[in-house]
């Protein structure tokens, strides 16, 4: 039986307004221009679609721009029409080839990847007397080098033993193995 993790909880103190002690301006809430994906994924006519559109919605009317990209959308623009539900049969090799692009055309039309690499890497010194079209196109070069040798840590199998925390996703999921001290609790 694989070993889980245990999670420690963070306790939520709510306390009324005009109790509330006068805090330092920094210990708002942390909101930052970061990018954000949410990605709805489950059994068809679970109301995902639904719940997209409704957050999408909220988010835009709280002020954060927000934008849905199903892929249902992307592939009927790519067939217009298909017979059966064969098309959806994991052993049709032409239309799991065609649902594949279709799912990475959205996730391209999301671009967190593309947008990192032009805000942030292309402005290293490494690309000093580059324009940024260069850069842009060396930079993803050198991912796809570093993902073909890249092996990610592993606290479930060979990697239990190791302290680590994995940021996966800009910090959409943390995975922490074998914190064992202050520092490293701090960290996480």
């Amino acid at each position: 039986m694989p070993l889980e993790l245990t999670r420690i909880r963070v306790q939520k103190i709510w306390i009324p307004v005009d109790h509330r002690p006068s805090l330092p301006r920094s210990c708002g809430p942390k909101l930052t221009s970061s990018p954000t994906v949410i990605v709805m994924v489950g059994l068809p006519a679970r109301g995902k679609t639904y719940i997209s559109k409704k957050l999408t919605r909220y988010l835009n009317w709280i002020g954060v721009p927000t934008k849905a990209f199903n892929v249902g959308e992307y592939r009927s623009e790519a067939v217009k029409h298909y017979s059966s539900y064969n098309f959806f049969c994991p052993d049709n090799q032409e239309a799991t080839r065609v649902r594949k692009q279709c799912a990475l055309a959205a996730l391209g039309d999301v671009k967190i990847v593309a947008t990192n690499i032009r805000e942030v890497k292309i402005s290293s010194p490494d690309y000093k007397d580059c324009n940024s079209a260069e850069a842009m196109e060396d930079f993803v070069k050198r991912i796809h080098c570093y993902e073909a040798s890249y092996q990610p840590l592993d606290p479930d199998k060979c990697d239990r033993d190791l302290s680590l925390i994995k940021v996966i996703d800009v910090g959409r999921r943390l995975v922490v193995n074998r914190v064992q001290d202050h520092i490293q609790r701090r960290t996480v």
